[in-house]
């Protein structure tokens, strides 16, 4: 299955040569990995009239499947590029024999949505140093479109603030079960590891910023937090059987 991953490329003078750089790499810690060979490298890319040709070198496992799965990766990939309006993939300097063709993102685009990952902005609720309240953060991120913006704001609650003087929820890296909505109704299912560690902040607080930032989406009501799957269990000294409604912004 394709999936899309977004590179920061603030300051990069040559979007051209950094896209298909990264293409030939997997993100590190993302469980992706590249359509391309190991050890396979560009060679040259250039643009004429809105035709990108991206020159590789050899690589002995390039060839059927894999370069067509390849060709794809690589031209939703560039075809997102400003002026790039067609890809042309060679292999030091000659035509693949599998993608001897020009290839647009058209010929690879399904019924399936998640190849096209959209722009969100989202609010985010973490807690203020100075103040010791809950304080907004706006941050947007890429969602593919048939996903649900939910996981995306609990991963980057979880995450951690990216704006100073902001106080992290949690003290280490931990990833959700599962989220999903129904009914108005969101579901957060958690770790236990993530419930049986003493926050760096008040477990009230915690639970707030879970709550205020998610009911930021459209058609969240409330939150039903889970532990492992169950939703009968304590936070500290909160009980967590019930949904949380969202709470008054003091």
């Amino acid at each position: 299955m394709l999936a899309p991953f977004v590179f920061d490329a603030a300051g990069v003078t040559d979007p051209i040569a950094f896209a298909a750089g990264h293409l030939l790499s997997a993100p590190e810690g993302e469980r992706l990995r590249s359509a391309f060979p190991a050890g396979m490298r560009v060679l040259s890319a250039s643009l004429e009239s809105g035709t990108l040709t991206v020159d590789l070198s050899a690589a002995s496992a390039f060839s059927g499947a894999a370069v067509t799965v390849a060709g794809a990766c690589a031209a939703l990939t560039l075809c997102e590029l400003p002026d790039v309006r067609a890809l042309r993939l060679t292999v030091e300097g000659q035509p693949c024999p599998e993608l001897d063709r020009v290839l647009t993102a058209r010929d690879f685009v399904t019924d399936s949505l998640a190849l096209r990952p959209v722009e969100r902005q989202l609010t985010l609720y973490f807690v203020s140093a100075a103040t010791s309240v809950l304080t907004r953060e706006t941050r947007v991120v890429f969602i593919r479109e048939n996903e649900s913006a939910e996981r995306y704001v609990v991963e980057e609650l979880l995450g951690g603030p990216k704006l100073s003087g902001l106080l992290p929820l949690v003290g280490f890296d931990i990833s959700p079960l599962s989220v999903r909505t129904e009914g108005g109704l969101c579901y957060v299912n958690l770790p236990a590891a993530f419930y049986d560690t003493e926050p760096e902040v008040p477990p009230e607080l915690v639970l707030d910023a879970f709550v205020l930032s998610l009911t930021e989406l459209p058609g969240v009501e409330a939150v039903q937090f889970q532990k492992d799957g169950a939703s009968a269990f304590f936070y500290g000294s909160h009980s967590l059987f019930d949904p949380l409604p969202r709470p008054e912004l003091s």
